[in-house]
């Protein structure tokens, strides 16, 4: 089992008994959905709601913290995965919306996810390091967060660099577009050749798109199964035994 998936199921299964424990469901559901599933496990506000009402252990606490963490990186992930599904399609033209403007669209967002990625798992590291030097004090190795914050860092710039080795993601992205939104705006007169060049230049800037998010999504996944891979072993044993000595 890969890293990133390994850690899924290990902290999911961790809070699902939490929540069994913890959580009376069905005093919640009665009073409507405001504390459904889905709600409950994406509130903000859930990890110090649940401490103040239940009074949890230390480990449990720590965990209900790493969760939160782990939601926001798990988050921006699947964004990113759906992207390769969103790129293959243009579903909004009977409303109006132009294929290079949902290009555009796209792009833009799926290179501002990668961003907001990049910082999560900045933030989250650092934030889980000082929960763990709090609790370890003078056992605490900082140099394993030391280590998984520069290849954070370092992953992100190579991704940056993916395109061609020298021309930067974000970059690209605007000569790609910028030339499309030319040809699109030559297509709107008479000029057949421009229509027919629009379609096909749409099609191509597609396929590369497509191609490059496949591309950059296999290194982001690479990247964070060696970083939980990492975690999970600072923070959990072989048998999955939570340690925090």
């Amino acid at each position: 089992m890969k890293g990133f998936e390994r850690f899924t199921e290990k902290i999911s299964g961790d809070i699902s008994e939490i929540f069994a424990r913890k959580i009376d469901f069905q005093e919640h559901m009665e009073h409507g959905n405001a504390f459904a599933w889905e709600n409950l496990v994406n509130d903000k506000k859930f990890a110090s709601n649940i401490r103040a009402r239940d009074k949890l252990s230390k480990e449990e606490k720590f965990l209900v913290d790493i969760f939160q963490e782990f939601v926001e990186i798990s988050n921006s992930y699947s964004c990113l995965k759906n992207v390769e599904i969103y790129i293959r399609r243009f579903p909004y033209g009977p409303l109006g919306i132009s294929k290079v403007d949902y290009l555009r669209y796209t792009i833009e967002n799926y290179l501002h996810e990668i961003y907001i990625l990049r910082e999560r798992l900045k933030t989250s590291t650092t934030r889980i390091e000082r929960m763990l030097r709090k609790i370890k004090k003078p056992l605490f190795d900082s140099e394993i967060f030391n280590t998984l914050k520069k290849d954070v860092i370092s992953s992100f710039e190579n991704i940056a660099r993916m395109r061609s080795g020298h021309v930067h993601l974000e970059r690209f992205s605007t000569i790609s577009i910028d030339n499309l939104v030319t040809i699109e705006l030559l297509s709107r007169g008479d000029m057949l050749p421009a229509k027919a060049l629009y379609q096909q230049k749409c099609k191509q800037v597609r396929k590369k798109w497509t191609g490059i998010i496949k591309k950059v999504n296999n290194s982001i996944e690479s990247m964070l199964d060696d970083y939980f891979d990492t975690l999970y072993k600072e923070l959990f044993t072989k048998s999955g035994k939570l340690k925090l000595k």
